[in-house]
């Protein structure tokens, strides 16, 4: 089998962030670049802390740790992805930083109840993806 192109990533723009510790900087990063790895160690290396500090300071800040809060993050482009465009579930796994189509679909399935396919047929109706997708990308 030949390898095909590497599959890119979506780069969000930065979210503004109120808070004024350097959490607001990681959940920042975690937002813009979602396929990065954003390991405890670098999180909190880059915040300034150790990563006991970083993880009971971010879960007490946003109610989940880290790598759940990355999850989410990933679960909700890829929801948008699903109802906003005609990529197949392998290149919306790949987009949002999930390492593989079952991956995504099984962290898919546990948020909504049904795999990302299925999910997808049921709430997506022809014409409201039309919709959306001009909206996306800007033209009526």
């Amino acid at each position: 089998m030949v390898p095909g192109p590497k599959p890119t990533c979506i780069t969000l723009p930065p979210v503004a962030v109120s808070e004024s510790w350097p959490l607001a900087s990681a959940a920042e990063r975690m937002q813009v670049d979602l396929c990065a790895e954003h390991s405890l160690a670098s999180l909190a290396r880059q915040a300034g802390v150790s990563r006991f500090q970083f993880l009971r300071a971010f879960k007490k800040q946003y109610g989940v740790p880290p790598h759940a809060y990355l999850t989410s993050l990933r679960l909700d482009k890829g929801e948008q992805l699903l109802r906003a465009s005609d990529l197949s579930i392998t290149a919306i796994a790949s987009e949002v930083g999930f390492g593989s189509v079952s991956r995504f679909s099984e962290a898919f399935s546990r948020r909504h109840g049904s795999p990302p396919s299925t999910w997808r047929q049921k709430h997506v109706v022809a014409g409201d993806r039309g919709a959306a997708i001009a909206r996306a990308t800007g033209r009526r």
